[in-house]
C-alpha cells in the first residue's frame, strides 16, 4: 500500500483528502504546513508527497527543495488555487505537476496513480 504525505493548511481540504485517499487504499499521513511536513519526512519515507503550494512558514516550493535534498526519488504533486503561478520555482528541473483547486478528486487520483507508476518504472 503506497504511503502518501498530504500537506495542506486548510483543515477541511486536509480532512477530505485524508478520507478520500484512505478510501482508495492509500496509507496517508497529514501535515498542517511545510514545517510539520519536514519533520515527518525526516522520520518516515513516503511514496508521494501531495502538497499545497501556498502555506505559511514553509511553502510548497521550499518543501520540495528539502525533499529533493533528502529523498530525491520521492515525487511531489502540487495543489494550488492559482491558475497562473507567478514564479515557477527555479530549482525545479522539470515543470512541476500541479492540480488546480477546487480539486476534482477523480483527476487528483489519476495524477497520483500516474506519479506512483512513474516512480515504480524507474
Amino acid at each position: 500500500m503506497p504511503k502518501i504525505l498530504v500537506v495542506e493548511d486548510n483543515q477541511l481540504t486536509r480532512i477530505t483528502l485524508d478520507r478520500f485517499l484512505r478510501s482508495e487504499g492509500y496509507d496517508v499521513e497529514i501535515a498542517e504546513d511545510g514545517a510539520q511536513a519536514i519533520s515527518l519526512i525526516e522520520q518516515n519515507r513516503y511514496d508521494l508527497v501531495l502538497s499545497d503550494v501556498t502555506m505559511p512558514n514553509v511553502n510548497g516550493w521550499d518543501l520540495a527543495d528539502h525533499l529533493d535534498s533528502v529523498l530525491p526519488e520521492t515525487p511531489v504533486l502540487f495543489m494550488t488555487a492559482y491558475a497562473q503561478l507567478q514564479s515557477a520555482h527555479s530549482s525545479l528541473t522539470a515543470a512541476p505537476d500541479i492540480v488546480l483547486k477546487p480539486l476534482k478528486l477523480t483527476e487528483l487520483l489519476s495524477k497520483i496513480r500516474e506519479k506512483l507508476n512513474r516512480k515504480k518504472a524507474k
